[in-house]
């Protein structure tokens, strides 16, 4: 008999606080005002002040062997004098190899591509540089594109806008449905930024000369999003 007591006695206040808990829930959830999803975007534009040049060197051989070794030491070559010039920095693109075949499908050999990247923030130096290696390499393509400090400092600054943008959304959307004020329920931000994107080419050593690399950077948009839910009260 002590033992049912003792059960009994431990096991109320258990039920009393689950069915407290439900009925503060229950009325949480009935005085939860409508929610509302929205955005917010930002944008500016910055001058694109890097410029990326792609230079291409392609052999063909029966050998694979011998085909990637003439491919690197042409790469290299081009690091290598690239390295020279203050203010450039070269490095390797990529490397690939592939069979070739005739016209009736038969394999003929492998063809070994391989690229160079070269950046700078001295546009006229680095045509410069670029004209000289297309002598003897494929120029694959030209992009201009803003430093990531460029495009932090204006990240910061439409950050500011895209707030303060989505705010005023937000408040105008509550007034609009007869609310007097919002709380923020979910948030995220995000960025982007184009322009100034890559130029495909492929020129000889004549058509260098008669149509120089381009040196105009141009600039890039910078676009700022902020996105979340609002709970209207």
């Amino acid at each position: 008999m002590i033992a049912k007591h003792l059960t009994f006695r431990t096991l109320r206040p258990l039920a009393v606080t689950a069915s407290l808990l439900a009925a503060a829930l229950t009325a949480g959830a009935a005085h939860a005002g409508p929610t509302v999803t929205l955005s917010a975007d930002a944008r500016g534009r910055v001058a694109n002040d890097e410029m990326v040049v792609t230079l291409a060197v392609e052999r063909d051989g029966a050998d694979p062997g011998g085909a990637n070794e003439a491919v690197v030491k042409a790469m290299n070559d081009a690091i290598d004098r690239a390295k020279k010039v203050q203010g450039v920095q070269a490095r390797v693109g990529s490397l690939s190899t592939h069979p070739t075949f005739n016209d009736k499908g038969k394999p003929t050999g492998y063809r070994v591509r391989g690229e160079v990247v070269l950046e700078s923030r001295n546009f006229s130096e680095l045509a410069s540089l670029s004209g000289t290696l297309a002598q003897r390499m494929l120029l694959a393509g030209v992009a201009f594109r803003a430093s990531g400090g460029l495009r932090d400092q204006e990240e910061k600054r439409l950050l500011q806008e895209a707030a303060g943008a989505f705010r005023a959304r937000a408040k105008a959307i509550a007034s609009a449905f007869g609310m007097n004020d919002y709380d923020i329920r979910e948030l995220s931000v995000g960025s982007r930024s184009g322009g100034g994107g890559p130029r495909p080419m492929a020129m000889n050593e004549a058509a260098m000369r008669a149509s120089p690399l381009p040196t105009e950077g141009g600039d890039s948009e910078v676009v700022v999003s902020v996105n979340g839910k609002i709970e209207l009260k």
